[in-house]
């Protein structure tokens, strides 16, 4: 199979797991996070250990707004995802193809974990080995449930969830699940957008 043929079957694959999204599933509550979660660190919160090149910063949706304001000057690709959510993960090395093709000083890429505290190391081991290490790693302090999706505003409540911010930092695009809609967003439509912005 050429290269090709392998990413449109790769592609083919991922959108038809993306049709139907991920909602969270149903969870006995967990304990709010603070500061950052190491990924050797089961349950732990503070700072993580020098070594870990994957920590998880909780944040609200104003932490949140905070890290995509301190990249002006370059276009920023939120990438919302969750453990629990094979989508997501089928999507995650895509965006670190992005992140390698742009470079930091032109493309940004946070990535949010819509995961909840008690599933932080399982986050940050997976946000090491599938996501560009230079990357924004956050994760919802609010977990994935119905107040973090309205908090971020993810549309139709489900992840994958992407929004793209121009190097004013103003929301351009979004891309996220209508299970009504026709068609779905492809990975292909996150690579135009984002090249779209680039030469802005």
């Amino acid at each position: 199979m050429n290269r090709s043929s392998g990413l449109s079957a790769w592609a083919a694959i991922v959108v038809c797991a993306t049709a139907a999204g991920c909602t969270q599933p149903a969870a006995a509550p967990t304990a709010k996070t603070n500061g950052n979660i190491a990924a050797d660190t089961p349950g732990a919160e503070g700072a993580p250990s020098p070594a870990d090149d994957a920590a998880l910063k909780a944040v609200d949706r104003a932490g949140y707004d905070e890290a995509i304001r301190s990249l002006a000057g370059k276009v920023v690709l939120a990438d919302f995802w969750a453990t629990w959510c094979g989508p997501c993960l089928a999507q995650l090395p895509h965006t670190n193809e992005l992140a390698k093709k742009y470079g930091p000083e032109t493309l940004a890429v946070v990535t949010v974990s819509m995961d909840e505290a008690d599933d932080a190391p399982r986050a940050a081991k997976l946000v090491r080995a599938k996501a560009a290490a230079a990357a924004v790693h956050l994760m919802s302090a609010q977990g994935g449930g119905p107040a973090a999706v309205e908090a971020f505003e993810i549309e139709g409540g489900s992840v994958p969830h992407y929004k793209l911010y121009d190097k004013s930092g103003k929301l351009r695009r979004t891309f996220g699940i209508d299970p009504g809609a026709e068609r779905q967003f492809t990975p292909a439509d996150i690579d135009a957008a984002v090249a779209e912005l680039a030469a802005e």
